[in-house]
């Protein structure tokens, strides 16, 4: 018999941090859906600011809202939304971050398509990113050439294309708990890594490419300043080269060696050129040097994480001193750069 529709309940899993000043429109986005058969976990993450009294208002007028201690020592989103995971009640998860939004028929569409193609275990909807004046700009997903292969997402994912961000799922929640939820050693690219192993772990994804965008991701002038502080590209070159370790150690197996190349060489190029022209001075000079070496120099796993070790040594020698910065520069054009 199918489950009436009104029966299923879709548990929302928000991460917050000190977004206080955003989170209103986002908890607004939940309250507005047209489908009401909701619970929304807001997991905080140690906020210092008022996110936590605006959160606790929200409970107190809809008991649909609950706020919940992360259960884990570790900080940062996978260790939030785990908790959220494992207290949900919901049939289906969706997550969205506390800047984000949902559109008011997002939930509704989502259950009608599940129930039109019920026999898979995530299906994958349309976001698009919108700016601080409410201007529509473009869709965040990246379709393969045949969007009903699953490896091919894989590829895209590893090479560091991501074809869908971590609102675009909704999946069942017994999947996500047989998955153990995110890795809590990432803080970022954590949501790829799952959807990597998800993929890699046979779960039946259906990837609705005909409806609009029923999810929307906010980008802000603070959202371009952020990537510029030391900290957060401090962050975000550790966190990639653990995701791609990670993805050394499981997901490439699935190909053959050659293959396995070209995606690393993809994955670094597609990482340098969104990151390195993010380093101080925006030294596009040195990011072009970069992204050459990745396209044509990687030719086996030792190479990509000598490269790799480099990059590191570059950060941490352009943020002390100039002097620094170009003798590693050198020393990497010497070894790297055919002549």
């Amino acid at each position: 018999m199918t489950q009436n529709k009104h029966n299923i309940k879709v548990s929302i899993i928000i991460p917050v941090f000190n977004s206080g000043d955003l989170v209103f429109r986002t908890l607004d986005s939940v309250l507005e859906q047209t489908y009401d058969n909701w619970e929304c976990l807001l997991i905080d993450d140690g906020s210092t600011d008022n996110t936590k009294v605006i959160v606790k208002n929200y409970c107190a007028h809809d008991t649909r809202f609950k706020i919940l201690d992360r259960k884990s020592n570790n900080k940062g989103p996978s260790a939030a939304r785990n908790t959220g995971i494992v207290e949900a009640n919901g049939d289906y998860i969706v997550f969205l971050d506390s800047d984000d939004f949902l559109s008011e028929s997002c939930l509704e569409k989502r259950i009608d398509y599940i129930r039109k193609y019920p026999s898979f275990d995530v299906w994958v909807f349309k976001m698009r990113i919108i700016n601080e004046s409410g201007k529509l700009k473009d869709i965040c997903n990246v379709y393969p050439e045949d969007i009903n292969n699953q490896n091919q997402y894989i590829k895209l994912f590893i090479s560091f294309v991501f074809p869908f961000t971590v609102t675009c799922p909704i999946w069942k929640t017994s999947v996500l708990r047989e998955l153990n939820g995110f890795n809590e050693l990432l803080l970022r690219f954590e949501d790829p890594e799952l959807h990597i192993r998800a993929l890699i772990s046979c779960y039946k994804f259906k990837i609705n490419v005909n409806d609009k965008e029923d999810c929307f991701y906010y980008k802000d002038k603070k959202y371009k300043s952020k990537f510029n502080e030391q900290k957060m590209i401090q962050t975000i070159y550790i966190n990639y080269y653990k995701f791609i370790s990670i993805c050394l150690n499981d997901s490439l197996r699935n190909f053959e060696k050659n293959e396995q190349i070209v995606i690393l060489r993809k994955s670094l190029y597609h990482f340098l050129r969104g990151y390195f022209s993010k380093l101080k001075n925006n030294n596009l000079h040195f990011s072009k040097i970069l992204i050459k070496l990745a396209l044509h120099q990687i030719l086996n796993y030792k190479i990509f994480f000598s490269l790799m070790f480099f990059n590191f040594l570059v950060y941490f020698g352009y943020s002390q001193s100039n002097v620094g910065f170009f003798w590693l520069k050198k020393k990497i054009f010497n070894l790297f750069v055919e002549k």
